[in-house]
């Protein structure tokens, strides 16, 4: 399972920002627990600091369909 990087897209301007510390340890527990648990198949909300816009809030889907986010390495 892939962990959630240090960097997403901000959905509000297009910039490339950080996320937080905080919402980068929710999205790994979530990671860790078992397929088919009922906390995998829920959106979670994340908050990146941008730097253009200010702290946005965006939801991230459920590890299994990460692939509909665009990831920043």
């Amino acid at each position: 399972m892939k962990r959630l990087p240090e960097h997403l897209r901000c959905e509000v301007c297009g910039v490339v920002c950080r996320v937080l510390a905080d919402n980068i340890r929710v999205w790994n527990e979530i990671c860790a627990l078992p397929a088919g648990h009922p906390r995998r198949a829920e959106g979670v909300w994340m908050d990146t600091e941008c730097p253009n816009c200010g702290i946005n809030r965006q939801v991230i889907y459920p590890p299994e369909k990460e692939e509909n986010r665009e990831i920043i390495f």
